[in-house]
């Protein structure tokens, strides 16, 4: 074979010396390097088959011209595009990379290949049984290291090195670049994987020896393909929370370095613990007295000068000793202590000290009773109380004979079992067993970073040229700039261009955070459309994005043009010291009103800055009433009425920024309603500055008014879908609701007369709730218009005049009057409402709880309970013996107990109108005994006897009968 290839290179080369040594050793480093794929290249070009020509040959003299690629590994047109002088040179790409590139630090092929099947360098390294590079991820580097991870991450990874695979150790706070890498093993719960950039096809396994509830809380779970923990409790507890496999690999000894050595006097004792101690509770410090036990003791580890009983046991000052010291104390020993703390012990996880000790021919006795039965057999001696320790101390230093026979025994079981030897090769089963599983998991996640990735580059908001210039490490690498920041620059907080700020939209829309969607991705698909703000604005931004959503809602309006004669529409605008609100309230005024015929009446309430020269430069119909006095909202408003010569009221907040068209589609939207009541307005909030409500801006701040019972019985109102998106579906379309408010209200004058105006006992709130009630009380019916859009810069002069103890006297004298002309009536409607699932008081849905107590009356309930969810009733039913039955959610409208002991009026969360109804299923002696009967409102029986059973009911019939016996109670 060798002479042929010779033979074929001295003819191709023409005898030329240098070049046949050349090319010969370039084929040597190919094959040594797997660089060509013999089946790849003929599967790819089936035509050479036919050639009779060897593929490698056809390649190096012939496939390189004709951009053919040798293998998956290689990318000729990458490599000769990513390097200039070798494209002019215009050899074979190959060549150039085995004799130069390779040394030279240069990349075969694209580094974050997109699709995750062209890359199969780690899946032909597996089954060809050729060197994987690993990396192992600890808490610290090897100069001196003290913890634990690290020792057992050098111990396996020592071993992987002995079956010719090539192991990095990497410090968790070190900067790496794992391009290079085909495995990476993370042995730490906090550390965020993705901090390290590693290519397409390496696989990331996470191995969970101790804090196993921290693994599964941590946001990063998720980024593994492979999991492994120390013990099968541990791997039974994480199957059960994570949605892949589980495989066990426990820790292990190395037994050429924990064997039976000298006995050194420094480290003499008849028994000793080594381990660390961090201020956590431990076994050892509650169990173990020496003073009370006639043997010598020695403690080795960091921290233990804290705990007086021991210092004068500790082995120095310090009390560290360096892990090659260890071989020499177990030697020294003859009972080794082995503490399992919090983390480990419950779920029968083994500390090292145990295997090594083992291996070094020293006993160990164990508090990790589950890790003694699982990964022993219950070999192992272990103990639960002090007694337990002292019994075993004495037992096993008392009786040389016992205690050699136990460490003949265990040691024997731990070379047999349980080697870092034995755990190399486990590890390598493993990721092979399960390569189909990986490669599918990789080839999954490579597909939403395609897609992701054409989000990104065809959304035109990513800025490649200045990432790349901003993060100087991205562009060292040769990395793709968007393929970057899609798998490791937004965790570390990069910006994908200046227009963009990850930590910022992160932080101000904590749900994007919570729901670990890409912000960049997030703000592409959704938060452009939603308006949400992707940095803190300029303010030529803010004044873009308020023109793109004035656009926006142009798109969707349709003006009507109204003629002259049209009804005459008076603007009434409360005003104190607001000049800098009138400004900006009449600024585009004229032009934005669309409405041929309106006047313009201002209640000044003795302002003291210059609102009233303000108003005399407006050119626009213009009445100014002067009070020499601050008045109520009520008592403004009702006297600007007698003023008015128009057939319609408009009520506008000094605060409100006007849009194109609002007036023009009130009035249409009055029309439609046929004038029957009053008309509200889309409201939204503006640019923000105040950092703690940023979020709001341009969200919605009104699109109508429900209402909600609170725990003392008063009837709430609150705005319909505060702070979603403008546009959004629920609030982009007109509907009848309860209330609108008065910063942007519509309503006949004959109307608002009607009702007797604005009840002057309230004082700047509530006014516009109780006037919409009155309305609806008389029969009529009030409408939101979605296509009215204005902004409101709510609340700034009530803020900037009042005192946040004025503002709070004020709320509750204004609850106290709503609340005494309208709760009682409010909750009929709203309890009507939920009953028929009907969206004008409310948009909650009626709240059933059933309580139970057994199994028996919950599969009579089932059925019952599984129609009135399918109605669009939330019901739930609730065992009394699993839950706190006298906590019942604050929201329930209904409570039904099926339990006769059972006793309503010591409800602790419960709303002061929870109507409380007893269902006699069974049990009627019991029911007709106790003593909480009469704590319900009603019986649910046919004929209101308690011998009448109505579960026997069909679905629909006892859904029926419960709304009658709600309304009954209500009335």
């Amino acid at each position: 074979m060798l002479i042929n290839m010779l033979i074929y290179i001295a003819i191709k080369e023409k005898g030329n010396p240098k070049k046949i040594f050349k090319m010969m050793k370039a084929y040597h480093k190919i094959k040594k390097y797997n660089l060509f794929d013999k089946s790849y290249y003929l599967e790819k070009y089936p035509n050479i088959a036919k050639s009779n020509i060897d593929p490698l040959d056809h390649y190096i003299y012939q496939g390189y011209n004709e951009k053919k690629n040798p293998s998956e590994l290689f990318d000729g047109n990458y490599y000769l595009d990513k390097n200039e002088d070798v494209k002019k040179t215009k050899q074979n790409p190959l060549i150039h990379y085995v004799l130069h590139g390779k040394k030279e630090g240069r990349q075969p092929y694209g580094k974050d290949d997109l699709n995750i099947t062209d890359d199969n360098l780690v899946k032909n390294k597996i089954f060809n049984g050729t060197s994987l590079n690993i990396g192992f991820i600890v808490t610290e580097s090897l100069e001196n290291p003290r913890a634990g991870d690290v020792f057992t991450a050098l111990e396996l990874g020592g071993e992987l090195e002995k079956l010719n695979h090539n192991v990095t150790y990497i410090p968790r706070n070190e900067e790496y670049d794992g391009s290079d890498l085909d495995i990476i093993i993370n042995l730490l719960h906090d550390y965020d994987i993705s901090k390290i950039y590693l290519k397409n096809s390496c696989i990331k396994i996470a191995w969970m020896r101790n804090w196993f509830i921290k693994w599964i809380n941590t946001p990063e779970i998720e980024n593994y393909d492979l999991y492994l923990a120390s013990s099968k409790t541990a791997c039974d507890y994480l199957n059960e929370h994570l949605d892949d496999e589980v495989f066990l690999l426990p820790i292990a000894t190395n037994i050429q370095r924990f064997s039976p050595k000298k006995k050194e006097k420094k480290y003499e004792s008849d028994y000793c613990f080594t381990g660390n101690y961090w201020g956590c509770k431990r076994d050892i410090i509650k169990f173990l007295n020496p003073k009370s036990l006639p043997y010598t003791f020695k403690i080795y580890g960091i921290g233990w000068n804290n705990i007086a009983k021991f210092r004068k046991y500790i082995w120095d000052d310090e009390g560290f000793l360096d892990y090659k010291e260890l071989p020499k104390v177990y030697s020294s020993t003859k009972v080794v202590i082995d503490d399992a703390n919090h983390v480990t012990k419950p779920y029968g996880a083994i500390n090292s000290r145990v295997f090594d000790a083992i291996a070094n021919g020293t006993l160990v006795i164990t508090n990790g009773v589950i890790g003694s039965e699982e990964t022993f057999k219950g070999l192992l001696p272990s103990f639960n109380s002090k007694e337990e320790l002292e019994r075993l101390l004495n037992f096993y230093l008392s009786n040389e004979k016992e205690r050699l026979n136990k460490i003949k025994e265990l040691k024997n079981f731990v070379i047999k079992n349980h080697t870092y030897e034995i755990r190399s090769l486990n590890l390598l089963k493993i990721i092979k067993d399960n390569y189909s599983k990986v490669f599918e998991k990789q080839e999954k996640n490579a597909k939403i970073i395609k897609s992701q990735y054409d989000i990104i580059k065809n959304s035109g908001k990513f800025n490649e040229n200045w990432y790349l210039n901003r993060y100087s490490e991205v562009k060292k690498m040769e990395l793709d700039p968007i393929l970057h920041y899609l798998k490791h620059g937004f965790k570390k907080g990069y910006n994908p261009s200046p227009g963009f700020n990850t930590k910022y939209y992160m932080k101000l829309y904590p749900d994007i955070k919570r729901s670990e969607l890409n912000p960049f991705i997030h703000y592409i698909t959704h938060g452009y459309k939603e308006y949400r703000l992707p940095k803190i604005l300029t303010l030529k931004e803010q004044n873009r994005t308020i023109n793109r959503l004035i656009n926006e809602n142009k798109k969707q309006i349709r003006l009507k043009n109204f003629s002259k004669d049209s009804p005459l529409v008076s603007i009434i605008i409360l005003n104190r010291n607001g000049a800098d609100h009138l400004k900006r309230l009449f600024s585009n005024f004229k032009e934005n009103i669309c409405y041929p015929n309106y006047e313009v009446i201002v209640v000044d309430n003795n302002s003291t800055d210059e609102s009233i020269e303000v108003l005399n430069n407006l050119d626009i119909p213009i009445t100014i009433i002067k009070n020499k006095k601050n008045e109520s909202f009520s008592t403004g408003n009702n006297k600007a009425v007698n003023y008015c010569k128009g057939e319609f009221l408009l009520f506008l907040n000094n605060d409100i920024e006007t849009t194109y068209g609002w007036l023009n589609i009130m009035m249409q939207t009055s029309v439609k309603n046929k004038h029957r009541g009053a008309v509200g307005a889309k409201l939204i909030y503006p640019y923000i500055k105040n950092k703690k409500f940023r979020s709001r801006s341009f969200k919605i701040q009104h699109a109508g008014v429900f209402f909600r019972e609170l725990k003392n019985g008063f009837m709430e109102p609150y705005h319909y879908k505060r702070f979603i998106d403008p546009f959004n579906e629920k609030i982009n379309k007109d509907y009848i609701i309860s209330t609108v408010t008065g910063a942007v209200l519509l309503v006949k004058k004959s109307l608002f007369k009607e009702v007797d105006g604005f009840d002057e006992n309230f004082d700047y709130g509530y006014e516009d709730v109780d006037f919409c009630i009155k309305l609806i009380k008389k029969g009529y019916c009030n409408v939101y218009s979605h296509g009215s859009l204005l902004f409101h810069h709510e609340n700034e002069t009530d803020t900037m005049m009042n005192s946040y103890l004025e503002r709070s006297y004020r709320m509750m004298h204004n609850r106290a009057i709503l609340s005494s002309k309208h709760d009682e009536w409010l909750l009929k409607k709203v309890m009507d409402n939920k009953l028929n699932k009907e969206n004008v008081f409310t948009e909650s849905r009626l709240n059933i709880i059933f309580l139970i107590k057994s199994e028996k009356d919950k599969f009579k309930l089932e059925k019952l309970v599984d129609y009135l969810n399918k109605y669009g009733w939330k019901t739930e039913i609730r065992d009394i013996n699993t839950v706190d039955a006298y906590d019942i959610n604050i929201w329930a409208d209904v409570l039904i107990s099926t339990v006769s002991n059972y006793y309503p009026n010591e409800l602790l969360n419960s709303r002061k109108n929870l109507i409380k109804l007893a269902l006699i299923i069974d049990n009627k002696d019991n029911w007709e005994n106790s003593h909480g009967l009469h704590q319900y409102d009603s019986i649910l029986t046919d004929k209101k006897s308690i011998n009448e059973n109505i579960i026997s009911l069909e679905p629909e019939k006892f859904m029926s009968f419960l709304k009658n016996e709600i309304l009954d109670i209500y009335r």
